[in-house]
């Protein structure tokens, strides 16, 4: 590669559009903030149906969180926070079902009938 190439290289490099941005590029605070505003999303949609949120409703929370990001200014692709929130989204989901099969043992068998007497 020769010395104007990587000239231009790291040139383009410092200029690349605001919406490129990955999420270890965004600062700290910026990262808390939309990880705040998903988990009160997210917790907005399943109080409301108390069942973990489908493929459709994850994407609608993903649309808004954008929104919501855009109106902030921070800049980041939509395909980074997609992949973020999806994967923060599925694990709440995964962890919600985790606590359902603790009471639901809690509850059944011998344990519930212990506790009443």
């Amino acid at each position: 590669m020769s010395k104007n190439c990587k000239r231009l290289k790291i040139y383009h490099q410092k200029i690349t559009p605001q919406g490129r941005k990955k999420w270890r590029r965004i600062t700290r605070r910026q990262q808390e903030w939309m990880l705040k505003a998903l988990r009160y999303l997210y917790a907005e949609e399943v109080t409301a149906t108390h069942k973990p949120l489908k493929s459709a409703k994850r994407k609608i929370i993903i649309d808004t969180l954008f929104e919501k990001l855009r109106e902030r200014r921070i800049f980041i692709s939509k395909g980074e926070v997609s992949r973020i929130a999806d994967d923060k989204m599925r694990k709440w989901n995964k962890n919600m079902m985790k606590g359902e099969q603790k009471r639901a043992k809690i509850f059944s068998g011998r344990s519930y009938d212990a506790a009443e007497e």
